[in-house]
């Protein structure tokens, strides 16, 4: 397979995607099936909990699911890779007594290898670290591999693209953060764009089996841009947990739904 490297990036490129499903369909991470051209690509929601109410987390949960969402993205922070310090494991383990939904679990934390059995076995279905934070990313691809689990990638806004290259033929998911990781509510990062349409670019033209996740300052007035920039993972939180939350997800699930556009 040639490769095309990423000094010869598109950014003219369209949102694409992989079908995923319930959880439970997604139980086999090693399996790499590429997007066969011409079917029809979906868009996934993934509302954060950092932005839900905690004294009633489950029914707020509960209230994504019933209105489309079929993911629930997970934010764990150290204090130390990123200044705030949010929730680990217990909390993961309890939610996932009685909910279905795939977790999208990101790792916001110093030398991830150290907690990937453990996330692993307290329900996460992905595992996302940074590659900021771990000395040897390909050590950390292997051991979440050797959970049993999917595989992401994160990189902060100011982390070149091309840092991610030599690991994109292993990951299941590159997230480009789209604000500085560690705190919600920011404002979009509008320079991270470019970012987004050249990892589509690279992706597709090197088929590889990657979906792209971008995580922070998503509103209803810019989610049509950032789909068309080739984010086909959309993390939000303010935008889903903040007013009437089975509305918000309906609005976001039935524009994802719009957006979703054929495998080029």
């Amino acid at each position: 397979m040639k490769v095309t490297p990423m000094c010869h990036f598109q950014t003219d490129i369209g949102a694409a995607g992989t079908n995923v499903p319930i959880r439970e369909h997604l139980a086999k991470p090693h399996l790499r099936i590429l997007p066969q051209r011409g079917i029809k690509m979906k868009n996934i929601l993934s509302p954060s909990i950092l932005a839900a109410d905690f004294n009633c987390l489950g029914d707020q949960i509960a209230q994504t699911r019933k209105a489309g969402a079929r993911w629930v993205h997970i934010d764990v922070m150290d204090g130390s890779f990123v200044p705030q310090i949010s929730f680990g494991m217990p909390v993961i383990r309890s939610i996932r007594k009685n909910t279905d939904l795939f977790f999208d679990v990101h790792l916001m934390v110093d030398n991830p290898e150290r907690f990937v059995r453990s996330f692993a076995d307290c329900g996460a279905d992905i595992i996302t670290f940074h590659l900021e934070a771990a000395p040897d990313p390909g050590a950390v691809i292997a051991a979440i591999r050797e959970a049993g689990k999917k595989v992401g990638m994160a990189i902060k806004p100011s982390t070149p693209l091309e840092k991610t290259e030599q690991y994109l033929d292993r990951i299941d998911m590159l997230l480009i953060m789209t604000v500085e990781p560690g705190f919600g509510g920011q404002k979009f990062i509008t320079a991270t764009y470019p970012k987004i349409a050249a990892a589509r670019s690279y992706i597709d033209e090197n088929e590889l089996d990657v979906d792209i996740e971008i995580d922070g300052g998503v509103t209803k007035e810019n989610i049509g841009d950032i789909l068309k920039a080739g984010a086909n993972v959309i993390v939000a939180g303010s935008a889903v947990y903040h007013g009437d939350i089975v509305k918000n997800t309906e609005y976001f699930c039935d524009k994802l739904s719009q957006e979703e556009i054929p495998f080029a």
